[in-house]
């Protein structure tokens, strides 16, 4: 450095204009206020607490200021000359505090230990995996369904994993509801226990950081059209009574519970002239020989509310139960339903022709023409609020329909005798795909005869790929692993299932 180049009016200068900025930055800055906010369950300091000085008790900036604390917890916050002398409201936010706020004027000069215990709110929660609607209201409750498990899991604020802290406890409160269009809480139905999580919750069908909301509802000797549902956030030495209500963080859920039973709808086959009854075949080696056919359904094992229905035809290769193609999905377009009823005699050729998902010219009808013989499996899906449930049956084509001749006479026509079906070789490879129907997400359950290497690919109903997922290698035994179809449409995929040496399929069925 050359040092000649500073003279010493320079430095004058210098240190003057120095002085001056002290100065003024001593009197823009004459009075700081300061203090911690304590995790009242823990008692530690809490990061990212947001601190409101404001010049009423409901105001925020513009009318003052937000000042988010350090990570030990300390916050502080200096006045300018030019600000009023107040009275200032200082009071924290991110949670159930408490004191509720602290009063302070100018002519007070520097203060500290404006100190507050907060209860912060780090959670989130979901009912059954879904998120409650924003619009939740006594006119629009969260359906709940009897016939299926009920659980509100705790998440964090943003839906990642919910983290347990051994002070912090939790507890579900069901109150009835005497005026719907308030919403106020009435009687006590029921509480929980109270929980931290910080341990695991063994035999639970919930899970962990989860509340069983069916334990609950199962205690009531009747249920009442609108639930008021509490989620209580507090300190465990509270013991789930708070003696200071301020220290409580709830969310409260309006629910409806559906008392609506399992839809169920079995069928059988039906000839054309709505005569004969025929039970479908259990699988494709087992698939019963008629020609066209009905879907007629079986009112003894039908039951429950259904609100739409559709069916999907698959077509296999008559000798060997190998996969074709799919012919008609109505996944995309279900039918609504007023009762089971309108399910009877359902014209299969004429769905499909509606349903069509393979040529753009198909012969009809299809069945009992040119297309024989092949086995077909049709699938009934029927769906309600609380759910959707399936029903396959199988038929092959191999006999042909009885066809009126030149003179009115009917015939019986037979076609040309076929080959004994070729029975599969047994697998030793066993999966099974549940839930199937599914939203997005689903289980894929596989027992191996040997460690291999697994491999799973989703195709569309034109065979075309549009998954493929290389796992890895996999134990001897039974394994379970996860598959996400979130990004695909609703419809019908194929799930195709490979080891070393074997592979499986399997229909799945998004909706």
């Amino acid at each position: 450095m050359n040092f000649s180049s500073f003279s010493p009016t320079q430095s004058l200068r210098r240190f003057i204009v120095a002085l001056l900025l002290i100065a003024a930055a001593c009197c823009l800055q004459a009075q700081t206020i300061s203090g911690y906010v304590f995790d009242e369950c823990t008692g530690s300091g809490l990061e990212g607490a947001i601190i409101r000085i404001s010049f009423n008790f409901n105001g925020s900036p513009p009318g003052g200021w937000s000042i988010p604390t350090y990570p030990d917890g300390s916050w502080n916050f200096s006045f300018f000359s030019s600000d009023p002398d107040g009275p200032y409201y200082i009071s924290v936010s991110g949670g159930a505090a408490s004191p509720t706020f602290y009063t302070y004027f100018r002519n007070q000069g520097n203060q500290s230990n404006f100190n507050f215990n907060l209860l912060p709110k780090n959670w989130s929660f979901t009912i059954n995996g879904e998120a409650v609607s924003w619009q939740n209201n006594p006119q629009s409750p969260h359906i709940l369904c009897q016939n299926q498990d009920n659980c509100l899991q705790l998440t964090g604020l943003n839906g990642e994993a919910f983290v347990p802290q051994a002070q912090h406890c939790f507890q579900i409160r069901l109150y009835d509801v005497p005026d719907p269009h308030s919403g106020n809480p009435g009687q006590l139905l029921a509480s929980s226990q109270c929980q931290n999580f910080a341990r695991p919750q063994p035999n639970e069908p919930c899970g962990d950081q989860a509340f069983d909301i069916n334990a609950l509802l199962q205690g009531l000797p009747t249920i009442p059209p609108l639930i008021r549902l509490e989620l209580w956030h507090f300190c465990c030495n509270q013991q789930c009574s708070p003696a200071e209500t301020g220290l409580l963080n709830k969310e409260v859920v309006f629910v409806e519970v559906k008392n609506i039973g399992p839809a169920q709808a079995c069928f059988m086959f039906e000839d054309p002239d709505g005569i004969n009854l025929i039970m479908p075949g259990e699988d494709c080696e087992n698939a019963v020989a008629y020609c066209q056919v009905d879907v007629e359904v079986d009112g003894t094992c039908s039951s429950g509310v259904i609100d739409q229905y559709w069916i999907s035809v698959t077509e296999y290769d008559y000798n060997t139960c190998d996969f074709i193609r799919i012919l008609a999905d109505g996944v995309s377009n279900p039918t609504s339903i007023n009762s089971l009823n309108d399910l009877d005699g359902i014209n299969l050729n004429n769905y499909v022709r509606d349903h069509w998902v393979v040529d753009s010219n198909p012969i009809w009808p299809y069945f009992y023409l040119t297309n024989f013989p092949n086995n077909y499996e049709v699938t009934l899906f029927v769906k309600n609020e609380c759910g959707v449930y399936s029903k396959s049956g199988w038929f092959d084509n191999s006999i042909q329909c009885l066809n009126q001749n030149q003179n009115g006479e009917k015939t019986q026509i037979y076609s040309q005798p076929m080959s004994k079906k070729i029975k599969q070789k047994e697998s030793s490879l066993k999966i099974d795909v549940s839930p199937n129907p599914i939203s997005d997400i689903s289980f894929i359950r596989f027992q191996l005869p040997s460690d291999s290497k697994v491999l799973v690919k989703i195709n569309n109903i034109l065979g075309e790929n549009l998954k493929s997922i290389a796992l890895g290698v996999f134990s001897k035994g039974i394994n379970e692993l996860p598959i996400d179809l979130s990004e695909l449409p609703s419809g019908r995929y194929m799930l195709i299932f490979s080891t070393d040496t074997e592979l499986k399929t399997q229909m799945i069925v998004k909706y």
